[in-house]
């Protein structure tokens, strides 16, 4: 589970690109200070965390659920604040117009608060990474190597437009990065429920294990893709 989770987590940190390239330059900036705030203050937490406190987290019943939970709160929060709320002229006659204007005016301030929210996932990944990073890498300086997550972490939030400024997609492609982590989590659950598991005496950092899992994420990626690409064909197909 060590290894799915830290593929996860770093699908997690990428996707920082997608989803906040559709937000205004100000809130990335900001988002990446709350980041590097959040990886500094849980920074002497982590100094006082057993690598045996750890397995036991990982290990117990209810983790599996609170991270698909996580995921999914997530995914909804990225739907709101990417979306354009209306609702079709059909709903606003009759006697229920006025519960469907206040339908509307309320999900509308929702989506509003979503823009506003850092995303959840990229967060939980950074800490998640730098706990990782503190079994893997013993020797090194365990200030620098937060520090250099904490630059990490403002670069890609405050950077997003840079990468993807050629590619002339919907904002909807975003979904893919965090559909992927969903399905990857659930075809693990069901499918392979030993990579869920905790060995004793295993590696946080195996590279071995981290290859299998990232080629098992980067081959869904490309699915994923793919079903965007064919929806939005059939939805420009369909007008």
């Amino acid at each position: 589970m060590a290894d799915l989770l830290l593929s996860l987590s770093l699908l997690g940190v990428v996707s920082l690109v997608f989803r906040e390239v559709y937000r205004r330059e100000w809130l990335r900036v900001a988002h990446g200070v709350v980041y590097a705030a959040l990886l500094w203050i849980v920074h002497p937490m982590l100094l006082e965390t057993s690598k045996k406190t750890l397995d036991i987290y990982l290990s117990s019943a209810g983790v599996q659920t609170n991270l698909l939970l996580l995921l999914s709160v997530d995914l909804i929060l990225h739907a709101g604040s990417i979306a354009n709320w209306h609702l079709r002229e059909a709903h606003r006659s009759g006697a229920l117009r006025p519960a469907w204007d206040l339908a509307e005016g309320v999900m509308r301030v929702a989506c509003r608060i979503a823009y506003y929210i850092p995303p959840l996932w990229p967060a939980a990944s950074l800490v998640y990474i730098r706990l990782a990073l503190l079994y893997a890498w013993p020797g090194v300086s365990f200030e620098g190597v937060t520090v250099g997550l904490m630059v990490v972490a403002v670069a890609l939030s405050s950077l997003a437009p840079w990468p993807l400024r050629g590619l002339k997609a919907r904002p909807e492609i975003s979904y893919a990065p965090m559909a992927s982590a969903v399905l990857a989590f659930l075809l693990a659950q069901f499918f392979a429920p030993g990579a869920m598991a905790i060995a004793p005496n295993h590696s946080y950092f195996d590279k071995t294990q981290l290859l299998g899992s990232l080629v098992f994420l980067g081959a869904l990626v490309p699915i994923v893709a793919a079903a965007y690409w064919l929806r939005m064909r059939n939805r420009s197909e369909n007008k």
